[in-house]
């Protein structure tokens, strides 16, 4: 995510093992679609484990069950950031023999591929695939709907402010029930804070997180909260920071699942403020504490807002530190290459001729 953004929400693993039962196993080779929302569910908890099955399982023959099944194991594969294996299920779903049974067969594809190229801050060619998946969408609003925020959302880590705006003001005229009006409006906050305009930002977060907290939506309002104790910080309003810093806590504290990244983000916001208004060595080696145990939210897209706070308190050696800190994670967890057979496949050739690219948005825009 861009700087100055708390960027929160990430699906959570925790160790469930779940094998496929004979039945649900039975219902692929039949053909016949079985009820995977338990095994979704499920699946979810543990997306690394679910794509890795999609090896135990590669030689299901054509029909519609096995192409639910792979289409789970390539969501989970993205979701747990393993570009090369969600490649293989990719290339095996374009394949002809599966195109009657998935619907919106090539754009499906090659959007999810974006998501895969986005997550790994590979933004361009984000951008390039989430263009290409508009051009070959067959007529669905909804998928267009989806996949114009996702753009939107690349186009803001590459500072494209106007255009990022414009396809943000396209989104919305598609918006067909609460949920979809409700993404539209968390994308126009975090655009409005991305492009500095915190003021305004913070007004959309106050009602978003009133609205949602009051809807009983927990986990979003808990994310909106965060963003807005983020947006207060940036704006210096520390009044407002701790007006508000009981009630997301509290949230923070209501939710149902694993809640302990959207805590620990939290406890840096809050030494970090402690640390500016009340500064001493005591509040500084707490705010480095947290800090030092906080690279986990590295994998939450945060280590651009945690780096914005070491700048804020302006304190050398926790500076030192937080750079020691990110260059071994760095080096630990290195960006991963995305393999783009796919955009080459269904696309024009990646960062070759971009005046194409843009003709075919505009001509479905």
């Amino acid at each position: 995510m861009p700087e100055n953004k708390a960027k929160i929400g990430i699906l959570e693993t925790v160790g469930v093992n779940v094998l496929l039962n004979f039945a649900v196993l039975i219902a692929l080779l039949q053909g016949v679609p079985p009820d995977l929302s338990e095994l979704k569910s499920q699946f979810m908890l543990q997306p690394n484990e679910l794509a890795q099955r999609y090896y135990q399982y590669a030689a299901l023959p054509a029909n519609t069950g096995s192409a639910q099944f792979y289409q789970l194991t390539l969501k989970a594969a993205i979701i747990s950031n393993q570009p090369k294996l969600a490649n293989d299920i990719a290339l095996k779903l374009a394949l002809p023999k599966w195109q009657t049974h998935i619907d919106n067969h090539q754009a499906k594809l090659i959007s999810n591929l974006g998501v895969l190229l986005r997550i790994n801050g590979h933004y361009e060619h984000a951008i390039d695939a989430y263009q290409c998946a508009l051009s070959l969408n067959n007529g669905s609003n909804n998928f267009r709907f989806h996949t114009l925020l996702n753009l939107q959302s690349a186009m803001l880590h590459t500072k494209q402010y106007d255009e990022a705006k414009s396809i943000l003001e396209q989104a919305k005229t598609l918006a067909e029930n609460k949920q979809q009006h409700l993404r539209v409006k968390i994308n126009l906050a975090n655009y409005l804070l991305d492009n500095n305009q915190l003021h305004q930002a913070r007004h959309l977060f106050k009602a978003q997180y009133r609205d949602l907290s009051l809807a009983g939506e927990t986990e979003m309002a808990a994310r909106i909260g965060l963003n807005l104790l983020n947006t207060e910080i940036l704006l210096g309003n520390f009044r407002q920071f701790w007006r508000y810093q009981n009630s997301v806590r509290q949230t923070i504290f209501s939710i149902a699942n694993s809640n302990h990244h959207y805590y620990y983000h939290f406890v840096i916001m809050h030494s970090l403020v402690s640390a500016i208004q009340a500064p001493s060595e005591i509040q500084y080696a707490r705010f480095a504490y947290a800090i030092e145990h906080g690279d986990f939210l590295f994998e939450h897209g945060q280590q651009q807002s945690i780096r914005k706070y070491v700048e804020m308190v302006d304190v050398p050696w926790i500076s030192v530190q937080f750079a020691e800190q990110t260059a071994q994670y760095e080096r630990v967890r290195p960006k991963k290459t995305v393999p783009l057979d796919l955009l080459e496949q269904y696309c024009i050739a990646p960062n070759e001729n971009q005046s194409r690219l843009k003709s075919d948005f505009d001509s479905i825009t």
